[in-house]
């Protein structure tokens, strides 16, 4: 057999994804044989090809991503990509973001509502710093302008987006329920839609507080949450 054979990291590779996926003994050989190995071979470095292992984990990673979910589409991909642009995120806290969202530090393992998520949280940082429209997120709560006395939709979105960024939470129902805990319990309102104008100027003071104690950053960058400060 000629060529470059398989290497230690895709050998480690290859038992790290079986380990985790759990896989039948009749899968793991049905993805060996596709990929041109002998499943009851010696499965070492002296008989599988580098070209061989690839395909091996390629296929592993077909299987990861069928059961997390369908994976991010190229389009997620571009629109991620152009956000970060936009935002002019550092490279490094781009990476943190992702690993404090989903414990990855690349976004080409994200599954599509991973993805959706990260476009939903980048968008809104986007529209908080004035370098992205979102028209969905821009007329959010604008059915609840014109209330005497009342938050206005600004003040809203404003605090919605500044709580989303200081606790990033992927499930939509977990996130409403955990505002909605901080504002009972430090305003004594159930719902960002009963806020007075009033109280929502002290509900955003408090978050202002709240994000310059988790986080210091240099006096012209973005004021960006996720995975620090830009710039």
């Amino acid at each position: 057999m000629s060529g470059k054979m398989m290497t230690r990291e895709q050998a480690g590779m290859i038992t790290v994804f079986t380990g985790d996926l759990k896989l039948s003994d009749k899968r793991y050989k049905l993805i060996l044989a596709r990929n041109g190995i002998d499943p009851d071979g010696d499965m070492t470095s002296r008989t599988i090809t580098f070209e061989q292992a690839a395909g091996v984990i390629n296929s592993l990673e077909e299987v990861y991503f069928e059961l997390q979910g369908k994976k991010i589409t190229k389009e997620q991909t571009r629109k991620i990509h152009t956000l970060v642009s936009a935002l002019d995120l550092p490279d490094e806290v781009y990476r943190k973001g992702l690993n404090d969202l989903f414990c990855v530090d690349t976004s080409k393992v994200l599954t599509a509502r991973q993805a959706a998520y990260l476009i939903d949280v980048l968008e809104m940082e986007g529209v908080m710093n004035g370098v992205w429209s979102r028209r969905e997120y821009r007329d959010k709560y604008n059915e609840l302008g014109r209330r005497p006395d009342m938050a206005t939709p600004a003040q809203l979105r404003k605090i919605e987006a500044t709580w989303n960024g200081l606790y990033p939470e992927s499930n939509p129902e977990i996130r409403q329920r955990n505002i909605r805990t901080f504002l009972f319990r430090f305003f004594k309102v159930s719902d960002l839609r009963f806020l007075d104008q009033e109280t929502a100027n002290k509900v955003l003071y408090a978050l202002r507080k709240m994000t310059q104690r988790k986080e210091v950053a240099p006096k012209n960058a973005l004021q960006t949450h996720f995975g620090g400060k830009a710039g």
